[in-house]
């Protein structure tokens, strides 16, 4: 219904500048367009894509696979003594990004951790720096550079908030082998050497612009 609605940062939008993405992390979005008795202009266009979050209940213990998603410990607030996790490690990727679009924990209690991992079994991990994470501010984007993310949440035995959601995507890293010698475009993206350890007399480079 949108009877409670919040308008999102930045908003409203007018003239000829093009908004960057928003998003709702709640599943619902109100859109609004006004004019005034005068001076038309060409308008606008907007595409919409929706997502279902991988959740606490439906996905603990996955290891998700695709380049983008969403995380949260569930709808309205969490259970007490919860524990859930997830690994992030889709095929080919050469980052993660996490970041958090809503947060609230019971402060020091219950604690959502983050983990870069060596490789997609995450048998070996490194907690990123500021994990863990609780209380009622909204992290940080927190990026992986291996490729692999691990993302865990628990919460104690009692006073249970309402949790949280965040977006994870990925990037493909621009490698030696494979793009030596290029002009990349694009606004963002990873470079790397390869996978492994480099060879011996190699020679690479790369034109960003």
């Amino acid at each position: 219904s949108c009877a409670s609605a919040t308008e999102v940062g930045g908003s409203p939008f007018s003239g000829g500048s093009v908004p960057a993405p928003v998003t709702s992390y709640t599943g619902a979005m109100r859109v609004t367009f006004t004019s005034d008795g005068y001076n038309a202009f060409a308008g606008f266009e907007a595409s919409y894509a929706t997502a279902a979050p991988y959740t606490c209940a439906a996905s603990s213990g996955s290891t998700l696979a695709a380049s983008t998603g969403f995380l949260s410990d569930g709808s309205g607030a969490y259970s007490d003594s919860m524990s859930c996790y997830w690994i992030i490690a889709p095929p080919g990727a050469a980052s993660v990004t996490l970041s958090f679009g809503a947060f609230s924990t019971e402060a020091n209690a219950d604690l959502v951790r983050v983990y870069s991992c060596a490789d997609a079994s995450c048998a070996s991990a490194t907690e990123v720096g500021g994990s863990p994470f609780s209380g009622g501010s909204v992290p940080a984007p927190l990026t992986s550079y291996t490729g692999a993310m691990r993302v865990t949440f628990t919460s104690d035995g009692h006073n249970a908030f309402a949790g949280f959601v965040a977006s994870y995507a990925t990037a493909a890293a621009y490698t030696c082998a494979a793009s030596s010698g290029s002009t990349l475009a694009a606004s963002t993206g990873f470079l790397s050497d390869g996978s492994g350890a480099y060879s011996d007399s190699m020679s690479c480079y790369w034109i960003i612009a």
